[in-house]
């Protein structure tokens, strides 16, 4: 039974931006030596340990107006932006899926999220994140959702083997990768909760969506025709369109 209770949707919203507040930082982090998600949250700027106050999602960074602690320089807005954006999807989540299916729905969402996060700030998608990912996509499509096993498989094998076999031919041709390494386990990984046929319908939009925005940073002189773009980050962007139709 879907569940409209406003109070549940409100507990929705604030775990979704609990939730992207995590995400954001262990992307900052995951490429950072000497500092992990464990270690206390500090001022980038004036290194001050920030206290639980100053970690409240998305009422944090408005009392601060943006700015860190010490006043002198400003915070990033992806912090806020990615509180909004998850939080709104856990309660669109919520508002249309029964609970059960929240709850995976929730868990897709919040990786999509941090393979956007990595893919943008470092050009990096962190694989043990996209094997479980899989994992829970390939449980709740062939046996909460009661579909054929097979058609996880299938989006999995194929979204590997697509972009594998393009970067094999770009390789052979141009000797150079075509595709970022990590590209490939992205793909198959949403595969496994959308099925082959979207996969396909995936790869397309998420590439049109990378040309738009080449082409839009060659109007402002900001790239060329080598210049290299995360696909992951188009993946991301693309795979609720392709799984809401």
């Amino acid at each position: 039974m879907i569940n409209h209770n406003y109070f549940y949707l409100f507990i929705s919203f604030l775990l979704g931006s609990a939730i992207a507040s995590f995400l954001y930082a262990w992307a900052m982090r995951i490429c950072q030596t000497g500092e992990t998600i464990l270690d206390p949250s500090k001022c980038r700027f004036c290194e001050k340990k920030l206290s639980p106050l100053e970690l409240i999602p998305i009422l944090s960074w408005l009392i601060q107006r943006g700015r860190c602690y010490c006043q002198k320089h400003r915070l990033s807005s992806g912090y806020f932006i990615s509180e909004i954006v998850l939080g709104s999807a856990f309660v669109t989540i919520g508002y249309n899926y029964p609970m059960q299916d929240a709850l995976f729905l929730s868990f897709f969402a919040s990786a999509l999220l941090f393979f956007f996060l990595t893919d943008a700030m470092h050009q990096v998608l962190y694989l043990p994140m996209m094997v479980i990912n899989g994992i829970v996509g390939f449980f709740y499509l062939s046996y909460y959702q009661h579909q054929s096993i097979v058609i996880s498989l299938g989006g999995i094998f194929l979204g590997f083997a697509v972009l594998y076999s393009i970067n094999f031919i770009y390789l052979k041709i141009k000797q150079r990768q075509g595709f970022g390494s990590g590209d490939k386990f992205l793909l198959a990984s949403i595969g496994a909760w959308l099925g082959p046929m979207k996969v396909i319908k995936l790869l397309f939009l998420a590439s049109w969506l990378g040309v738009i925005y080449a082409l839009f940073l060659m109007y402002k002189g900001r790239a060329n025709l080598l210049t290299k773009l995360p696909l992951g980050l188009f993946l991301s962007l693309a795979t609720p369109i392709i799984y809401l139709t």
